[in-house]
This record gives C-alpha cells, structure tokens and sequence, in this order.
C-alpha cells in the first residue's frame, strides 16, 4: 500500500514545476518587457522633442504683422522629420521616421485634438506637435502567455518664443556727460560695474525711473515693478521720467529680487533674480567685462 501510493504521486513535482515557470515567465516579462516598452518610448520622446524644437524655430513669422505664408509650416514639416530621422529606437538599433502627418499645428497651446497637419492647419499657427511612434515591438516573454506585439508613441509641443522680454525694471543707467543722445551707451562698457545714485545729493550712475510719472503711484508702483515682471509698456522714447531721492518702501521689493524676504514677500509672489548674486567684489573684482 506505501510503494502504491509513491507510484500515485509521480508526475506532481513535473506539474508545479510546470505552473511555477508560467508564472516566473510571466514576471519576467513584467519586468523585460515592460522596460523594454519604456526604453522605447524614452527614445521616441528624444526624437519628439528634437523635432519639435527644430520645426519651432521655422515659426519664424509675426501673425500681428499680416497673414502668415504656408510656406512656414511646410519648413518646419521639413526641418521637424529631418532632426527626428538622425535619432533611433529598439536600443538605438532601428531608425526613427516621423511622417509629415504626423507633425501638427496650432493657434495655440491646447487642446491637443486641435493640432491639424501643415495641409490643413491655420498658416498662423505658432504651435508645432511631433508625434514619434513604433509599432509592432514584439514582446520576449509575455508572448507565452498570449500577448502579442505592442505599439508606443511619444509626442513633444515647442514654439518659438524670445527668450528674454522688453519688460523694464524701474532702474536707469545714467549715460556718461559727454555721450551724445542719439548714442547714450557710448563710453559704458559692457558688464560694467555700476554703483547707485539714489538720493539727490548722491553720485552714481544708476537712479530710479517712474515710468508713468503723472499716473500717480510713485514709490509703492516701483515697489511692485521690483517684486513682479517690472514695466512692459514702456513710455515713447524722449520722454521725461524719474524718481530721485531715497526710497525706503522700495528696500522689500529690490530685496527680493536678490532672494531676501520679509513681511508677507515671498518666492512665490516675488521670483528672484539670481544672476546678480554671481558677481560680486571677492569674485569679480576688476568690475568689468562680466
């Protein structure tokens, strides 16, 4: 009766070794798969992003100024499947095509469902989307348990922006006695250093603007200037601004341009400035040629 019931149990040991590799396959291919999924898609969004920058810097017409060519969209079609063929996917092993189809513009930022192809989008679009895809990548585990090939995408939106503003800090550089107006930086050198003529009997080479000066507001609107994105639209050139004289309530607002706050200032409604923290008389000490 022993030995029948030894005979009854082999094969038992086949069978869990059996189930136990479906399910070591199967996280196997979790893990593989999946990451061999995700690299794709890293390489995909690299070659996103290339071509949307590239195909950006094509946008390089002002709709202000009148009705935009279509000729700028088919420039930035060309450039965008350009930049994005010099990148590859499947561990760099195959190259990646972006079809001109799938490179898109809009008026604006969203909704992403409005971005048409260059043939049928605004001419004034200054929105590009680049959409990266590789289809069919065959799974290396998880086929055993019936999955099949898988599809990945990657998309990227750039547009072509100034990177600085015309926006104004309320600070005016005084121009040297015998510069001419029509050339008032003559004799200034560029990263000179400066120093602060802001009360009336003080000298210096830098005051205080007030760029609406019959508006009212005086030193609380410098404050404000200071604390945010500073004055946008600037006065005609030739016109007569100033605010001489010491302004204490301005001590917060130029305080935090350099990152130093008090009372109800902060970093979030007062971004510093951090570039002026890089110069300073230990490390810059010739004060010139920044």
């Amino acid at each position: 009766m022993r030995h029948e019931g030894k005979r009854k149990q082999r094969g038992v040991v086949a069978i869990i070794t059996a189930l136990s590799l479906v399910a070591l396959v199967g996280f196997a291919g979790l893990a593989l798969d999946l990451s061999h999924l995700y690299v794709n898609k890293t390489e995909l969004q690299n070659a996103a992003d290339a071509c949307a920058l590239a195909a950006s810097r094509e946008l390089t017409c002002d709709p202000s100024a009148g009705t935009c060519s279509a000729s700028y969209l088919d420039n930035a079609v060309a450039a965008g499947t350009a930049v994005a063929a010099r990148n590859s996917h499947d561990f760099q092993d195959t190259a990646i095509s972006i079809a001109p189809g799938d490179i898109q513009f809009y008026t604006a930022l969203a909704p992403n469902a409005a971005y048409q192809p260059s043939g049928s989008a605004d001419v004034n679009s200054r929105f590009v989307m680049c959409i990266a895809r590789a289809e069919d990548i065959p799974p290396w585990f998880m086929q055993v348990l019936g999955q099949g090939p898988k599809d990945v995408s990657a998309y990227a939106v750039a547009t072509l922006r100034n990177a600085q503003t015309s926006c104004a800090i309320p600070i005016g550089l005084c121009k040297k006695p015998l510069a001419p107006n029509e050339d008032p930086l003559k004799g200034l050198e560029v990263g000179q250093w400066v120093t602060s003529k802001l009360t009336e009997s003080a000298t210096g080479s830098f005051d205080w603007i007030d760029f609406t000066p019959d508006g009212g507001g005086g030193a609380n609107e410098l404050g404000d200037l200071l604390k945010g994105s500073g004055q946008c639209s600037l006065a005609s050139v030739g016109s007569q601004v100033g605010e001489q004289g010491e302004k204490a309530s301005l001590e917060m607002g130029w305080n935090s341009r350099f990152g130093l706050y008090k009372a109800n200032i902060s970093a979030t409604s007062a971004p510093p400035d951090w570039t002026g923290l890089s110069y300073t008389t230990t490390s810059w000490p010739e004060k010139f040629n920044a």
